[in-house]
């Protein structure tokens, strides 16, 4: 079953004492969900499980300025193709060059799919998230420049400096 995977932050997503029990809060949307020419972004993974998410993070932090924590949230791709919500590979961005096909946007968004990809979501928050320490973030992209799959000198020099002190 594939999997999407998505940046997000967690705080955004959680319960607000001024809104309804249950309700998603406008500001998850407007900062995680921001869209491009009605697209949004997403990594795709065979699986849900930790290891699947290590990559998503190590693609995402390799465009890093500064090492920082990652949360990510895993969602069911079926489910959005149940919803009527496109799917088109396209390359992604970041210098894991074999990542790069593992990249998707969900298309031809309108607001009834936007809301849609919000519950789905904000569903998900509860069984298929995972927070990425700083730390771990660190070691995560450590480990690809030891194997061989990322080149250090491709990362912003505030980032190679912070993975410097990370050793």
């Amino acid at each position: 079953m594939p999997f999407l995977l998505r940046k997000i932050q967690k705080a955004k997503w959680e319960p607000k004492e001024e809104l309804p029990r249950g309700a998603i809060p406008a500001d998850a949307i407007t900062s995680d969900m921001r869209t491009r020419s009605n697209r949004l972004s997403f990594w795709r993974a065979g699986n849900d499980g930790e290891d699947a998410m290590k990559e998503v993070v190590l693609a995402l932090a390799a465009n890093f300025q500064r090492l920082d924590k990652i949360d990510i949230v895993c969602i069911d791709e079926n489910s959005l193709r149940d919803s009527s919500i496109d799917v088109q590979d396209c390359p992604g961005r970041t210098p894991v060059r074999k990542l790069k096909v593992q990249h998707v946007d969900a298309v031809q968004l309108d607001m009834e799919k936007i809301c849609l990809l919000a519950r789905t979501i904000a569903s998900s928050m509860k069984s298929r998230f995972k927070r990425f320490r700083k730390k771990e973030v660190g070691e995560i992209l450590l480990t690809a420049v030891q194997e061989g799959r990322l080149e250090l000198d491709r990362l912003q020099d505030n980032l190679r400096s912070d993975l410097r002190g990370h050793e």
